[in-house]
């Protein structure tokens, strides 16, 4: 039981670094004007987003870190939302 939470918390650790890290990647393809790259990084990040929240739903974790995790999912979802609407504006 230890040894799979340990599991999750290392997952859950790596994929919040990855979606920080796309972030980052989608604003300066933005200020490059690299479109195509844009949209992959989008996609990668709602991906990315996606199997947090999978990974997360239903496990036995604590509630400091179920709502941690939440939190972080509520507000780079929002980010997500708004890298969406932008590259809806991409030609």
């Amino acid at each position: 039981m230890k040894n799979t939470r340990q599991n999750l918390t290392h997952d859950v650790e790596i994929l919040e670094k990855d979606v920080l890290h796309l972030e980052n990647v989608i604003i300066e393809f933005s200020q490059k004007c690299q479109n195509d790259k844009v949209r992959n990084s989008i996609r990668e990040l709602r991906s990315d987003l996606k199997h947090l929240a999978i990974l997360t739903n239903g496990e036995e974790m604590d509630t400091y870190e179920y709502r941690k995790i939440m939190n972080f999912l509520r507000v780079h979802y929002k980010i997500l939302q708004e890298k969406l609407a932008y590259s809806n504006t991409l030609t």
